[in-house]
């Protein structure tokens, strides 16, 4: 049995990821190495979302909520730039969205018997 966290974890952070990496080095400017620095990534992996190497998931880029995704993760973006979030937050924030917008659901291919909960922001240590 495929849990929700598994989907999020091998789907929606990777996409999620790539995205925001791509957003904050095209839009903002940022070089790959500080944007490893704040993901706490090494700067490979920033080369390989960049690439498109890590983070191809054609599940979520098919979901009918996808540029909803794309503006949140725009948003996200931004708030890391002006710091006025960090980056758990936002992936939290843009997890949400995917659970909330069927996305877990539309990747598992029906309506996941397990519903996913809300992480309980108050025990993530950053």
């Amino acid at each position: 049995m495929t849990h929700p966290c598994e989907i999020v974890v091998t789907d929606i952070l990777p996409i999620v990821r790539k995205e925001l990496c791509a957003e904050i080095v095209t839009v903002h400017g940022w070089k790959q190495a500080d944007v490893a620095r704040l993901f706490g990534v090494s700067g490979a992996a920033v080369s390989q979302y960049m690439k498109g190497v890590r983070g191809n998931t054609g599940m979520v880029e098919s979901h009918k909520s996808y540029e909803q995704l794309m503006e949140a993760i725009s948003a996200a973006a931004q708030r890391l730039v002006n710091k006025e979030a960090d980056v758990t937050e936002e992936l939290c924030r843009l997890c949400s969205f995917a659970k909330k917008s069927g996305m877990l659901d539309h990747i598992f291919g029906r309506e996941l018997l397990i519903k996913c909960m809300e992480c309980p922001k108050d025990n993530i240590v950053v």
